[in-house]
């Protein structure tokens, strides 16, 4: 028991450590870098194709189906 072994501390293997990834930041980030949704158009209320073409260009960045909860966890 007199002999003890190497600390091991969270700064001496930060570098060993893998990076964690959060894949749809990722998703949305590329999207919008590569201006994918653009063109998209927005009618104001939820509704078809038909009815969202005939629509003003959309303002909104991102446009979610659901409100994010607020601990974050996607429905």
């Amino acid at each position: 028991m007199t002999a003890s072994a190497p600390a091991s501390t969270p700064a001496a293997n930060a570098s060993d450590a893998t990076k964690i990834s959060n894949f749809l930041r990722q998703v949305i980030e590329s999207d919008l870098e590569r201006g994918t949704y653009a063109n998209r158009r927005w009618a104001g209320s939820p509704g078809d194709a038909a009815h969202q073409a005939a629509g003003t260009p959309d303002p909104a960045k991102i446009r979610t189906r659901f409100p994010p909860e607020p601990n974050g966890y996607l429905h």
